[in-house]
């Protein structure tokens, strides 16, 4: 059983020191993590088990899902020797096991030392994020030929998002900071993932000046997640039919939209 996370709960951070940054995906393709754990701790998130298996194989103890993350503190460093000997290409930054732009990006900026990294070696950054403090990399990520940057935006209403996601910035934060990368020239996209209770074309227009593309999908580990539709007094929206019909109107007033 996971907590809510709230301001109450103190939260377990270890700064550790590790021997790998980049992990290949594809040839020339790669991804980072500069965290493991995320202090947003989205109680959806389908990463919590994986988490939890990891810990136990270090010996760790359990602990709630957004109250511990592991910093790499010499994730920089490694990742500069990394990229001497490989071929420049995309590098993926995203929730996963860990949002690269999370509370305690502000104090160790683990993230904005690798995104240095990569620009001087003449790699490209591709981040994906629910945290609107992305944009005090905006000088940094605009130095780059080309970065590609994007938020978790699951709906246009915050009451929502306050129900599902209360670790995580507010909706207009979120659209206001994908602005800020779309003014500046970045590559930019939305994913609508886990498809939330929502006014579809309200949504889609807040969204489509603004991205270049949008992913759409549905709630995954829905027997996790269940409690907090009840919760929100949405069960409704936790049923097959309803995601199917919310994402095909999102899909179709994006599509009108261009």
């Amino acid at each position: 059983v996971f907590t809510r996370p709230t301001s109450s709960l103190r939260a377990a951070v270890r700064e550790i020191e590790v021997d790998r940054a980049l992990m290949p995906e594809a040839p020339g393709s790669y991804y980072l993590n500069p965290y493991v754990g995320c202090m947003i701790g989205c109680e959806f998130c389908y990463v919590a088990e994986r988490a939890d298996f990891s810990r136990e194989l270090a010996g760790l103890p359990a602990l709630p899902w957004g109250r511990w993350v592991d910093v790499k503190v010499n994730a920089a460093e490694v990742l500069r020797e990394e990229v001497k000997t490989l071929t420049p290409g995309p590098v993926r930054m995203s929730p996963i096991l860990t949002d690269p732009y999370q509370p305690l990006e502000r104090r160790y900026r683990v993230t904005r030392g690798c995104l240095e990294v990569l620009r001087d070696a003449g790699f490209t950054p591709v981040i994906l994020t629910r945290g609107a403090r992305i944009v005090e990399d905006l000088a940094l990520l605009s130095s780059f030929p080309r970065a590609v940057a994007g938020f978790s935006i699951p709906t246009d209403d915050d009451r929502v998002r306050e129900q599902f996601e209360p670790g995580a910035d507010p909706i207009e934060e979120r659209v206001a900071a994908l602005e800020a990368l779309h003014e500046a020239g970045l590559s930019t996209f939305a994913v609508i993932q886990p498809v939330l209770p929502m006014d579809p074309a309200r949504l889609a227009a807040m969204l489509a000046p603004i991205v270049e593309r949008v992913r759409v999908d549905r709630m995954h580990s829905m027997e996790r997640a269940l409690p907090l539709y009840e919760r929100a007094g949405c069960p409704d929206a936790a049923t097959d039919d309803w995601a199917r019909r919310t994402q095909a109107e999102i899909v179709a007033a994006l599509r009108e939209r261009g």
